[in-house]
């Protein structure tokens, strides 16, 4: 199915190259990592998200931009064919900003216009990934193609929401706690579980990818409305 996925890879020395029985004749070529049955990586991605459809009409928010770092490991599950279950740590911050304008009539009568908004929407998540990963090395390179699938459990440890109005000093700024109810109205679940698909390239201890991400537990669920996003996730790291 994944061609050289079905090969049984082993060590050929202490140093950085392994085996590969390809058809009648073994090919020498430089291993990703120290060990075979296990790797680490760690790497550093740009996410940007796109909340649903009612995330904008209702909200307005059409976009979010987000960074995220993520500690992975990795580990062997089988013998003769190279698939791994990958499990790992991340945090990823997601913001927004929109800057608008709107006229004001006093009660005394009085005209304020093209009065400044700026709206800030702030969250902070803890990522937990659990995956399955094939780690496929491109015979006499020092290349390996790694598809991965999974899920991730999802804990939101900040959200926040803040509205900054430009009517002088003595108005402020108005700052929303999003998970709770006395200042926003719905529920949203703190605990959200996603899943996703991707690819790695990794290049001796480098690497490079990109995977999309969905919920299954959304943000919200209510009888009439959904609140949830999908995103993009492109990363860049090292193995080890």
């Amino acid at each position: 199915m994944f061609g050289a996925a079905l090969l049984a890879p082993s060590i050929l020395s202490a140093q950085n190259f392994i085996q590969v029985e390809s058809g009648s004749d073994p090919v020498t070529v430089p291993s990703i990592v120290k060990s075979l049955d296990t790797f680490s990586t760690f790497s550093f991605a740009y996410n940007p998200v796109t909340p649903n459809s009612i995330c904008n009409r209702e909200y307005g928010i059409d976009k979010m931009d987000a960074f995220s770092l993520a500690w992975n490991e990795a580990t062997r599950i089988t013998k003769f064919k190279p698939m791994y279950l990958g499990y790992g740590l991340g945090v990823q911050y997601s913001f927004d900003k929109d800057v608008f304008t709107k006229d004001y009539t006093g009660k005394d009568g009085s005209s304020f216009q093209n009065v400044k908004h700026e709206d800030y929407l702030r969250f902070i998540t803890a990522k937990v990934p659990v995956e399955l990963l094939f780690r496929i090395g491109i015979p006499n390179t020092n290349i390996a193609v790694v598809p991965f699938g999974g899920f991730d459990a999802l804990l939101h440890v900040v959200g926040k929401k803040m509205l900054s109005v430009d009517l002088g000093p003595e108005y402020g700024s108005e700052f929303t706690n999003l998970f709770n109810q006395e200042e926003f109205p719905l529920p949203l679940r703190r605990f959200n579980v996603d899943w996703h698909i991707g690819m790695k390239l990794m290049f001796n201890r480098f690497l490079i990818g990109a995977s999309y991400e969905a919920p299954i537990i959304p943000l919200y669920k209510g009888d009439d409305m959904k609140i949830s996003s999908n995103q993009l996730n492109l990363s860049i790291g090292m193995a080890f």
